[in-house]
């Protein structure tokens, strides 16, 4: 864009709970799709990288959804890493079913029954 080549903003905030904060907002519902750090042989440099990238994106949620009055984290279990665009569908089932759940709590924190 304009000469400049962007990430998404997912590098610095996976979790954007304090801009939510910094914008007003009343209540943040975060939703964290987490980061799949495998616990598989590592065999190259690549792998390296990977893991160290999802050990800290792991962490940067951990602390990020902390400012989150509600939490909503699909269980995608372990097999589910950031460049599984394939599994799409089931992604958005889990998320789907996960959100179902949080319902009630976002519902009784806004005092609506």
């Amino acid at each position: 864009m304009n000469g400049r080549l962007l990430v998404d903003g997912g590098i610095r905030h996976h979790l954007p709970t304090r801009v939510a904060k910094t914008l007003g907002a009343d209540l943040i519902v975060a939703v964290d799709v987490g980061f799949c750090i495998k616990h598989e042989k590592i065999n190259n440099m690549l792998g390296v990288i990977m893991q160290s990238i999802q050990i800290l994106g792991e962490d940067l949620s951990s602390h990020q959804s902390q400012q989150a009055d509600i939490l909503i984290k699909p269980d995608l279990g372990r097999d589910i890493d950031q460049l599984a665009f394939d599994k799409a569908p089931f992604i958005i089932k889990k998320g789907k079913e996960a959100a179902e759940e949080a319902l009630p709590k976002i519902k009784k924190y806004m005092g609506v029954a």
